[in-house]
């Protein structure tokens, strides 16, 4: 009898395991070896399959090779069956394989037929063998005969196994041919969708062509084909450009081509650029233009577009892409998006993707919506309909919440970005008189939506902006800037309701200042460590704001407001950022010496004699400057502490400004370059003289800039055009034309609205004739100017023609070299928080020709008098009584050297105005001391007597022998 012992847990055994822990290792290891003995007989099993079905497949290879005469269909279609069965057996040789399936069809083609079922399982076998080897020709041969043997049946598709364009790819990666191409346009997309999309992604498919038999294909799967699409951007463009190579010629594409075509383009959103290595084209520019091989003379006009990483394609995709851009697709689009009310959004979503894909040729979509009547104004009401936008105007915050911009809005952003993009195309093509026609927007319907716009970009502005609506934040806010513009010139909105202007969230100028400063140090810090090349203006707007030391997004927004939209701050308060970064007060200048820059002045060539002592001084202009001024009896008295300096660019001014060797004036008496030194330079005539000349007009932007350094208003009207150069550093467009000549802008505009028979009986063409030094010179303004004539269809363009040629390219190289010698002493970015009419304001103290007595009378220092003393009730009864504003300005400028007030008040000169008692002899004339801005008035005690001997001395127009 056998005595059992069972262990409960509590007593250990030889390896201290518990009884239960033993009986768990004793099954693990009966269960290890239970699966050791299956895996042994699977294993003889399987080795003894294969060996059968081997010597079976042998057997069947040699009965079926041997096979030369079928007694029926059946055994014919057992005999491809069992080809199926060989194919699938890598002991077979697969050549001699598919030779003899090659033959028997040819043999037996007559008698014998292959169904769908059979040229399905021959396929599969087929598809195997290139599995295998993917260069086997003979394959990829019988497979595509495979194809065609199915007819025209189901579209010319048969269902093929799936795998099979994968397997077949390889083969064009051996040998490009058609054969492949036509296999792979013949097989199933629906079952074996996602290897073909892989195949027409591939961006290398180079032996694509034209094939009507693909575009069939191509176009009944084209729902399957959106369905699968790739949405990398990369692959997605691939397959665009390859569908497009296929469908070769576009002007004969149909609406199913589009069918196929758009639904794939409303899924791109992004932009394309030719992918090259570019050569460093930014060629140095030497300071020293005496050389005059470096002129360039050809009008480069500033890129609008967008900087942002785009996706680089070879030429072949890009000329695929280009096509989309052919008038008759685009006109197409937006045909269809104004009519087909079923598939608006798809025909929006392809507008987006046209507008961003090749920035420099959106301007093609915004021509043809501009010629559709009605567009504007439709988009306009489809806006004005939407929650989103009746939201946005309802909010009395000027900042909208960031959870307007969800998602599920960007039905509605993508309707905002088309209507800006293409409304913006339409004011700037369009002029003055026309821009807000009947048939367009009304001044009536963009009033109330420039509530909008300006609510729109200044949230987009001091948010986040989410990264998807970039591209509509760039559009808004140059169609605000547009706008704003209008609205100067046109008054849409009266200025006394304060539409331009922030109702909070007002810029912290001290913030500004420093953020400013900081970037400018990075910036140059960057450019020291980057190059040692000197940097010149290159008619830049803003550089890119930088990771400041201490900045917070709040600042940093408000400082990307001010540089976008600088006309919502206040006017004094951009005022006070600009002086505080560009005058000698505001800035610290560690690099300028405390030495003087002297010279001798004739008064009758002060301009030739500032530029025979300065010209070459450059930046250094921002040192003192002592100079002597000589009349025709001599030295004139006076000691320089400023005023002789305020004298001396003042009459710089005055002396370089009039003479029409460097400039001209327009009919309005503003002053802009002499367009005569392009004509000269252009046409290889007095080219030294021109040049000669353009180094003087550096010279008198040295001027300009060292007045701005210095504080120091100077009496100089410039033309508008002309300083929308300087300070937006943009292209004019027709309406500057107004303030080059009114009168010819006038008959232009006349031209535009001429009957065609009275344009064609002109006999104009795109060409235009200048004189100059009595000889007529021809420029064409466009290529074959000469050969295009002047009709009612290209009429529009041939004005704009005219206005870029007189405002851009006649004016280009001079501007170019007033800009260079302003920004000598100033940074010209700094200008363009101010439109042209601001910046006339900043250089001259505005159109105000009069002077604000109250704050003059605030803001007066006397000596040797008090406020309540006779001879000075007497002086400020006179002057503000029995002056006219000419002679009060005329006073002024004889104690300040200036005849206009400071910009930022009385309060803002430095010295402070004073007024001193220069005693009882009143046989005395008054005198001044300029740089002190000193009055010595003698205390006259008369009226009569005050205003004859003041009207006197600021008559006489002595320089400083009175001072």
């Amino acid at each position: 009898m056998v005595k059992r012992v069972v262990n409960l847990g509590n007593s250990r055994g030889a390896r201290s395991l518990n009884f239960l822990q033993q009986t768990q290792l004793e099954r693990q290891k009966r269960e290890r070896e239970r699966a050791r003995e299956h895996a042994a007989i699977v294993l003889q099993s399987a080795t003894r399959r294969h060996l059968d079905l081997t010597q079976a497949a042998k057997e069947i290879y040699d009965t079926w090779i041997r096979t030369e005469e079928f007694r029926d269909q059946n055994e014919w279609n057992e005999w491809l069956v069992e080809f199926g069965f060989l194919s699938t057996k890598r002991t077979i040789d697969d050549y001699e394989l598919v030779a003899k399936l090659e033959a028997e069809i040819d043999r037996n083609n007559q008698h014998l037929q292959i169904d769908r079922r059979h040229i399905y399982i021959v396929i599969r076998g087929l598809s195997c063998i290139l599995l295998r080897d993917s260069s086997s020709h003979i394959a990829l041969k019988m497979i595509l005969r495979m194809v065609h043997s199915c007819g025209d049946n189901d579209n010319g598709i048969v269902r093929f196994p799936r795998g099979t364009i994968k397997n077949v790819l390889g083969a064009l990666l051996e040998s490009n041919s058609k054969l492949v191409l036509d296999i792979v346009f013949h097989v199933n997309v629906r079952e074996g969708s996602e290897g073909f999309m892989e195949f027409m992604a591939d961006e290398d498919q180079w032996s694509l062509e034209p094939n009507t038999d693909y575009q069939r294909i191509i176009n009944a799967n084209a729902i399957e084909f959106v369905r699968v699409s790739d949405t990398d951007p990369k692959r997605l463009i691939s397959t665009v450009s390859n569908i497009i190579t296929v469908f070769g010629d576009s002007s004969s594409w149909t609406e199913e081509d589009y069918a196929t075509l758009f639904p794939l383009l409303a899924k791109m959103d992004f932009q394309v650029a030719l992918s090259h290595e570019d050569e460093d084209e930014d060629k140095d520019e030497d300071d020293d233009i005496d050389d005059e091989d470096k002129l360039n003379l050809d009008y480069q006009e500033e890129s609008t577009s967008s900087k942002e990483e785009c996706l680089e394609v070879d030429a072949k995709i890009m000329n695929n892409i280009y096509k989309l851009y052919a008038p008759h697709i685009v006109q197409y689009v937006v045909s269809c998006f104004r009519t087909n009310n079923e598939s608006t959004t798809m025909y929006l979503n392809v507008l987006v993707c046209l507008l961003k894909l090749v920035p420099q040729f959106k301007d093609r979509i915004g021509m043809f919506i501009t010629l559709v009547p009605g567009f504007h104004k439709k988009m306009l009401n489809i806006l004005q309909d939407s929650q989103l936008y009746t939201a946005i105007t309802d909010d009395s915050r000027d900042i909208i919440p960031i959870e307007y911009s969800e998602d599920d809005a960007s039905g509605f952003w993508n309707s905002v970005y088309v209507f800006h993009e293409s409304y913006s195309y339409w004011l700037l093509v369009s002029n003055d008189f026309e821009s807000f026609n009947e048939d367009k927007l009304t001044r009536e319907d963009i009033v109330p939506y420039l509530k909008f716009l300006k609510r729109l970009c200044i949230s987009l502005v001091l948010n986040l902006c989410p990264e998807r609506l970039r591209c509509l934040k760039e559009i808004s806010i140059v169609l605000l800037n547009q706008l704003y513009q209008k609205n100067s010139r046109l008054k849409l909105i009266p200025d006394n309701e304060n539409f331009w202007r922030l109702d909070s969230n007002q810029i912290n100028v001290a913030a500004i200042v420093q953020l400013i400063q900081q970037e400018e140090k990075l910036q140059i810090d960057e450019d020291a460590d980057n190059s040692l090349e000197k940097q010149s203006h290159k008619y830049r707007r803003f550089s890119t704001l930088s990771k400041l030391k201490g900045s917070t997004s709040h600042s940093t927004a408000r400082l990307e407001l001010l540089r976008k939209l600088p006309f919502l701050v206040p006017f004094m308060d951009r005022v006070k950022i600009f002086k505080r970064l560009s005058t000698k007060e505001g800035t610290e200048d560690f690099f300028i010496p405390e030495s003087r820059l002297s010279g001798d002045i004739r008064r009758a060539n002060v301009l030739e004699d500032a530029y025979t002592h300065f010209h070459k001084a450059g930046s250094l202009l921002k040192a003192k400057i002592s100079v002597t001024f000589h009349n025709e009896f001599g030295v004139e008295a006076g000691i320089d502490g400023g005023g002789l300096t305020k004298e001396f660019l003042t009459a710089v001014i005055a002396d370089g400004f009039s003479k029409t060797t460097y400039f001209k004036t327009t009919p309005e008496h503003t002053v802009y370059p002499n367009e005569d030194i392009y004509y000269r330079l252009s046409k290889n005539m007095d080219v030294e003289e021109s040049h000669e000349q353009l180094k003087m007009i550096k010279f008198l932007g040295n001027i300009i800039g060292k007045c701005f350094y210095e504080n120091v208003l100077v009496d100089i009207a410039f033309a508008p055009f002309f300083l929308s150069k300087i300070g937006y550093s943009q292209k004019n467009s027709i309406n500057d034309l107004y303030y080059y000549d009114r009168e010819y802008f006038e008959n232009l505009i006349k031209l535009s609205k001429l009957p065609t028979k009275e344009i064609e009986d002109l006999d104009l063409y795109f060409t235009i004739n200048v004189k100059v030094n009595d000889r007529d010179l021809n420029y064409e303004l466009i290529p074959d100017g000469a050969n295009t004539k002047v009709n009612s269809a290209n009429v529009l363009n041939y004005i704009h023609q005219i206005a870029n040629f007189k405002l851009n390219q006649s004016l280009y190289i001079q501007t170019k070299y007033f800009v260079e010698g302003l920004s000598k002493l100033i940074n010209i970015d700094r200008l363009a928080m101010f439109s042209p009419s601001e910046l006339q304001m900043l250089i001259s103290g505005g159109d105000n020709p009069d002077v604000d007595l109250r704050d003059w009378k605030l803001h007066v220092s006397y000596g040797g008098y008090l406020e309540d003393d006779l001879t000075i009730q007497l002086f400020w009864d006179v002057v503000e009584n029995e002056f006219t504003a000419k002679q009060r300005c005329e006073l002024l400028k004889f104690v300040t050297s200036v005849s206009r007030a400071p910009l930022l008040g009385f309060g803002s000169l430095s010295p402070m105005f004073g007024i001193r008692n220069s005693g009882r002899e009143v046989d005395r004339l008054p005198t001044a001391s300029t740089c002190v801005n000193l009055l010595k008035l003698p205390d006259y005690q008369d009226r009569a007597t005050l205003k004859r001997k003041l009207l006197y001395v600021i008559e006489s127009e002595s320089g400083f022998d009175l001072s």
